[in-house]
């Protein structure tokens, strides 16, 4: 018997996926895991493998966000979000075979699309139910994992004593935000900043009514970031005078000189540790790492 194996095709294509570690490392990770047969019991088709498990990859949440994100868009990979978690589908051979049996899978979806088509021909209740489910998802959903997190940040923030739904109803709210194009970073920042503002802490009792009023309070705290960003123009790079990129942030030195600084000159202060980056984070209650993408 043939033990099953998994090909590392001796391309340029691969050698360039090489030289980004991270991603390198989840693309090899999903090739390992990915299933060449499918699994009726934890809903997985040929190719598929469960990915969500971020801590378990000695990945951080930002790092592995990010190399999920590069694998979709180089076309190494599909995403789909389930109750058991993020699953995602190899769909480029050009790098990794995985050695698939084709005899075993009956209908496979096209690799450059998420959702079945219309006429996708469907020959079961559990392929008609899949189906259902995968046109219900939106382009860029975010994963379940991000949902049920931030859910329970929420209630952490509610007044105590409030009455809360179950995890799974409250995530499935969160995930009707992610799908409406709200990002995951700018959420946190409305968790943070909500439970100290004096009308929305009184007003927000429960995860359905932040999710109600979600739109209203992003408004209003990218207003107020906004104008936290006018009380410090950008200036010239304080490493390069010449340098066209745009200043994020500055800080003073020990002499009270202020220092400005780029992403490109200073890529270590990426997260922030300027005025500018501190303001912004104690008015969103500390819940966001990296805060100059907010609103933007």
């Amino acid at each position: 018997m043939v033990e099953p194996y998994i090909m590392l095709m001796r391309k340029p294509k691969s050698f360039e996926s090489m030289l980004d570690a991270t991603a390198w490392k989840l693309l090899s990770i999903i090739a390992f895991r990915a299933s060449r047969t499918g699994s009726t019991v934890y809903g997985l088709e040929p190719g598929e493998a469960f990915v969500g498990d971020y801590k378990n990859l000695k990945l951080t949440r930002s790092k592995y966000r990010t190399a999920l994100k590069k694998l979709e868009k180089r076309g190494f990979i599909t995403t789909r979000t389930t109750n058991r978690g993020t699953i995602a589908k190899l769909v480029d051979s050009e790098v990794y075979d995985i050695n698939i049996e084709a005899n075993n899978h009956q209908t496979d979806h096209q690799a450059t699309t998420r959702r079945p088509s219309d006429d996708h021909q469907v020959t079961t209740n559990n392929n008609d139910k899949n189906v259902k489910n995968e046109k219900k998802r939106e382009e860029g959903s975010a994963p379940a994992d991000d949902c049920f997190v931030l859910a329970k940040m929420i209630k952490q923030r509610l007044p105590a004593g409030q009455t809360e739904t179950d995890a799974d109803t409250a995530a499935g709210l969160v995930d009707k935000l992610l799908r409406r194009g709200a990002a995951v970073d700018e959420i946190k920042a409305v968790i943070g900043w909500f439970a100290d503002d004096p009308f929305w802490r009184r007003s927000i009792t429960s995860v359905a009514k932040f999710a109600e009023h979600y739109d209203t309070m992003a408004r209003q705290l990218a207003a107020k970031i906004e104008a936290i960003r006018t009380r410090f123009p950008p200036g010239p790079c304080s490493r390069d005078r010449n340098c066209t990129r745009p200043t994020i942030d500055y800080e003073h030195d020990d002499y009270g000189k202020r220092w400005w600084w780029c992403q490109k000159h200073y890529p270590f202060k990426v997260e922030g540790k300027g005025r500018l980056a501190k303001a912004i984070r104690e008015l969103t209650g500390n819940m966001v790492d990296d805060v100059y993408g907010l609103f933007k």
